[in-house]
């Protein structure tokens, strides 16, 4: 190989390369594209708006309501929702996951979490869920949550939960499709008043049809 040829062939490489994070940001941006177009579509009413930022999309849903996110049947209701407020969904995408991925990164996750959730049932199951607004099924839905803030934990089961990886709640082709809701519906959350919640509820199954079933109503987190 000559000089000459030898320069083009670095040349080429290089270019090659280069163009390398420009098609993965292409092809974010067309799915990013594409969802903001389909969700457009779904927007049930004009209390419902969607906005294509640089970093994300963002479902806002503005009425007046209340979200009631205490587990105790008497907290106050009286009139508490009659001001203005909003809901958003954050949609963000990430490039290069598989199915493959997904299932070894959950692997991974189960071997961190799993001997945690028992040893955080043990603790409490000593003191008969006394003293935490809590129940072994309330933990179960939410484990990694709860983990989180657990200050039982030594350091090293700290760090361990901090490099826990989230898992997207689609995929379309390569890109990962990671769902952020202020409002969970069966995640110890209830909104009132019941007609709001019922119009969010449908307009959220909707938007499943787009962004992958269990996007919005998560039976359970992703990790």
């Amino acid at each position: 190989m000559t000089i000459k040829s030898k320069i083009y062939f670095i040349v080429l490489i290089l270019g090659i390369i280069s163009s390398i994070p420009a098609q993965c940001q292409s092809s974010i941006e067309v799915v990013k594209s594409n969802l903001t177009e389909n969700l457009k579509n779904k927007l049930p009413d004009k209390s419902w708006s969607i906005e294509n930022k640089s970093d994300e999309i963002v479902i806002r849903f503005s009425e007046t309501f209340f979200i009631n996110a205490s587990i105790s049947p008497v907290y106050n209701r009286n009139g508490i929702y009659n001001k203005p407020d909003t809901i958003k969904i954050r949609i963000t995408l990430e490039d290069n996951w598989s199915q493959r991925k997904i299932d070894s990164i959950r692997q991974k996750n189960n071997m961190v979490i799993e001997p945690l959730k028992q040893r955080f049932i043990a603790h409490y199951d000593s003191l008969e869920w006394k003293y935490v607004k809590l129940n072994p099924n309330m933990f179960l839905e939410r484990p990694y949550a709860y983990l989180q803030n657990w200050q039982v934990l030594n350091e090293r089961e700290r760090q361990a939960i901090k490099k826990v990886i989230i898992l997207p709640d689609n995929l379309i082709g390569k890109i990962g499709i990671f769902v952020h809701s202020d409002y969970e519906p069966g995640a110890g959350m209830e909104m009132e008043p019941s007609e709001i919640n019922q119009r969010v509820l449908t307009a959220y199954k909707s938007f499943e049809e787009i962004l992958g079933q269990s996007a919005l109503f998560k039976a359970d987190e992703r990790y």
